[in-house]
């Protein structure tokens, strides 16, 4: 039994009532509760309670602001960084800036910018280092890249039990060296070898793979040949670490593809595809047999409201990873738009002032949670 103190008396309820009452919860509040008693730190402290309330989490904005300015500093070889983030929080009707302070002897540092969320935890690159972040406790993990890789991906392996990066090399052979980084063991192994390069962009992650566009300029270049409609999708498989193409939807199945304007997104536990190729037509596929790769056409987005706004180049739209309440997310130019797929309604947000805090540079579906990356 654990006593709850009301303003009237003390009550005394099972645990497993007090888990699921503070499991409803938002983190920040829970995290803040842990400094009320070590009972309570404890039982939120347990993997099976940070569990639950991740699961029951709702999904937040997380944006990275870059400012105009070089926001790093260095003395005595110690680089000094803030990088400032907006989380838009719809269910609680809130807009929380938040900064991330860093300190490191690193060499060869340049600026970083958000790469990808998973369980709660945001990961952040540069040229020389990768940052894991953890906004609601501050947990932070530095790590230093090798230098001849790119990172791809972030990811839980059910097998292990353990968060990996997923990284990328380019080889003499002209094919691509894909190697996992545990972050528990702090060791690294090469899994597979692939002649397909994945988009910068993080991937999708559903139905226990990671799910990228193939990058056709690199593809094309090291290659000499274009890429097909068939192979426009690249897979690695977390279960038994193989890589994979399938193909993306379209008319002209075994033809040329140009994969410059195109997202992976997911939507209700399904892969998405999003294609701005014929401006001003944004078109939406959802797959909608997995195993038989079947597409079907769901809507046809008509992107001209937005030229106002914005640039008339389709390139810089980018789109978040995931879709909830039938709502779509839209960085293009450095503005950030909501549409709604059933109302078709467009609304751009406002985000203080550009002069003193910086652009929208990147975005990122997030879910603030109480994940650690500590293994003690």
């Amino acid at each position: 039994m654990f006593s709850l103190f009301t303003q009237i008396e003390a009550v005394d309820l099972p645990y497993e009532i007090i888990m699921d009452i503070f499991s409803r919860l938002p983190a920040r509040l829970i995290f803040q509760c842990r400094h009320i008693s070590a009972t309570l730190q404890t039982l939120t402290s347990s993997q099976s309670f940070v569990n639950m309330h991740l699961d029951r989490a709702t999904l937040v904005i997380a944006i990275h602001r870059r400012p105009f300015r070089i926001s790093y500093s260095s003395q005595n070889g110690i680089y000094k960084d803030k990088v400032l983030m907006y989380f838009i929080d719809d269910k609680n009707k809130e807009i929380v800036p938040k900064s991330m302070h860093i300190s490191f002897s690193y060499t060869g540092y340049s600026m970083l910018f958000l790469y990808g969320s998973y369980n709660g935890l945001l990961l952040f690159e540069n040229s020389v280092i990768y940052i894991l972040w953890n906004p609601v406790t501050e947990e932070q993990t530095i790590v230093k890249k090798p230098s001849t890789v790119s990172t791809r991906g972030f990811f839980f392996d059910p097998k292990t039990r353990e968060y990996k990066v997923l990284y990328v090399e380019l080889l003499l052979g002209l094919s691509f060296q894909f190697t996992l980084y545990s972050l528990a063991t702090r060791c690294s192994g090469k899994i597979a070898k692939c002649s397909h390069p994945p988009w910068v962009k993080a991937p999708v992650i559903l139905n226990g793979a990671l799910h990228w566009v193939v990058d056709r300029f690199y593809y094309e270049h090291l290659y000499r040949r274009s890429l097909l409609f068939s192979e426009s999708i690249l897979l690695f498989d977390m279960n038994t670490e193989t890589i994979r193409t399938m193909a993306r939807p379209g008319d002209q199945y075994g033809t040329r593809v140009d994969n410059t304007y195109v997202h992976l997104l997911k939507k209700e536990g399904s892969l998405c595809f999003c294609d701005t190729s014929s401006y001003p037509s944004m078109n939406f596929w959802v797959l909608e047999d997995y195993a038989e790769e079947v597409w079907i056409k769901t809507h046809a987005i008509n992107l001209e409201p937005l030229r106002p706004c914005s640039s008339d180049k389709p390139y810089y739209l980018r789109s978040a990873p995931n879709i909830e309440n039938d709502e779509l997310l839209l960085i293009w130019g450095w503005f950030l738009f909501r549409y709604n797929l059933k109302f078709n309604v467009f609304k751009k947000f406002k985000m203080g002032d550009e002069e003193k805090e910086g652009v929208i540079f990147n975005f990122v579906e997030h879910r603030n949670s109480l994940v650690t990356l500590r293994t003690d």
